[in-house]
This record gives structure tokens, C-alpha cells and sequence, in this order.
């Protein structure tokens, strides 16, 4: 898949799911800024992990929903074990070197699609990505660039900010406002490139051809 396809293809689906991404943001956004008032040490961090990742699956689920897909396959147990796999040989990879780590991700890029739509199992997703984003490798390590650089930039801001100190709670929901909104964006990035990589119209596109 070329750079333009599939930019053509994220700029269709936040036409369409927008409101997803922004409602990601608040609901976790204020979560973690709470999380951070009421446990200062943190270790409240491990639900909000869970949280996030229920969150991926549903925002992903009703993006593709949207789209005319089947959403069988959405199951929070497996999917936590895929998220548990993939994120630690991302972090494995990423430790080895930052390149490893995008080229991994832009690999994995559709494990959560093909795993609501396609019902392939935590390891059978991830590998089955691993097959179809050959050859679409370079686009996906962008849009993993550009996602990671909207994720980063509002923790760094806030550090430069605050420095060792707890931001106040309006601060910490602003950061973790747009913290969680490009992760969101990626979740919807990564249906733009399903829908792109699995060769077939969706059904809106077929109702409307």
C-alpha cells in the first residue's frame, strides 16, 4: 500500500469515527487524571492498563462495526493475552533499538482488526498481520511516527512544565486528553490500513459503488 492510499483511507475513517477518538481521550483522559489524585504512587496505573485495553478492543470493534465488519471475534480475555504478547516483544525490540521496535509495530499494525473481524485468536492475529503488511512496511513506520509523535509531545511538554512535580488535576486531564486521543487515532488507523490490506470493499463502499 502506497503513503497516499493509505493516508486517503485514515482521512475517510476519522470523517466517519472522530467522535471515537475524542470520547477515548475524555473518558480515559479524566480516568488517569483521577487515577494520579487519588494514587500518587501509581499503582493504581495497572486497571487503568486494563481499561485501555478493553478500550482498544471497543473503539476498534465499533469502528469496524461502522464499516460493515463483523465484530464476533471481540473477546476481552484473549485480546488481553495478545496485548501481553505483542507488548512485550515490542518493548524487547524497542530495547534492542528503536528501529526494530516500528518496524514490529508497523507489522502488528492490524493484529486488533484481524482479531475482531476475523476471529484468528490472539497468536493467529499477529501473525496474520505480520503476512499482510508485508510490502506496506515504510507507510505504516510513518503513521507509527506521526501517532507516537502526538502521543509523546504532551508528556514532554508537561515534564518541561512541572518537571519532578504532580501537575494539578485540570493539567494532568489535559495531557492525558491528548495523550489518549492519538492513541485512539491509531486504533483508527490501524482499521483505515485493515480496510485498505484486505483486498475487498467494505460494505458501505459496496452499497454506495
Amino acid at each position: 500500500m502506497r503513503w497516499s492510499e493509505l493516508s486517503d483511507l485514515i482521512g475517510q475513517e476519522f470523517r466517519h469515527h472522530w467522535r471515537l477518538a475524542l470520547l477515548t481521550g475524555l473518558i480515559l483522559g479524566g480516568l488517569n487524571a483521577w487515577l494520579d489524585e487519588v494514587d500518587p504512587t501509581g499503582r493504581a496505573g495497572l486497571y487503568a492498563g486494563v481499561v485501555t485495553t478493553f478500550a482498544q478492543l471497543a473503539v476498534t470493534a465499533q469502528a469496524m462495526k461502522g464499516w460493515g465488519y463483523s465484530v464476533n471475534g471481540a473477546r476481552i480475555v484473549p485480546y488481553i493475552g495478545q496485548s501481553i504478547v505483542s507488548t512485550f516483544g515490542l518493548v524487547l525490540a524497542t530495547i534492542a533499538l528503536l528501529v526494530p521496535g516500528l518496524w514490529l509495530y508497523a507489522r502488528w499494525f492490524l493484529a486488533t482488526p484481524i482479531f475482531v473481524a476475523e476471529s484468528k485468536g490472539a497468536i493467529g492475529s499477529l501473525g496474520e498481520s505480520f503476512a499482510r503488511t508485508k510490502g506496506s512496511t515504510m507507510p505504516l513506520i510513518g503513521i507509527a511516527l506521526f501517532i507516537g509523535t502526538l502521543f509523546i509531545a504532551p508528556i514532554v511538554a508537561g515534564s518541561i512544565i512541572f518537571g519532578e512535580k504532580s501537575p494539578p488535576i485540570f493539567a494532568a486531564f489535559a495531557i492525558y486528553f491528548v495523550v489518549f486521543t492519538a492513541l485512539a487515532s491509531g486504533w483508527l488507523a490501524s482499521v483505515a490500513a485493515y480496510r485498505g490490506l484486505t483486498g475487498g470493499l467494505n460494505a458501505l463502499e459496496e452499497v454506495f459503488a
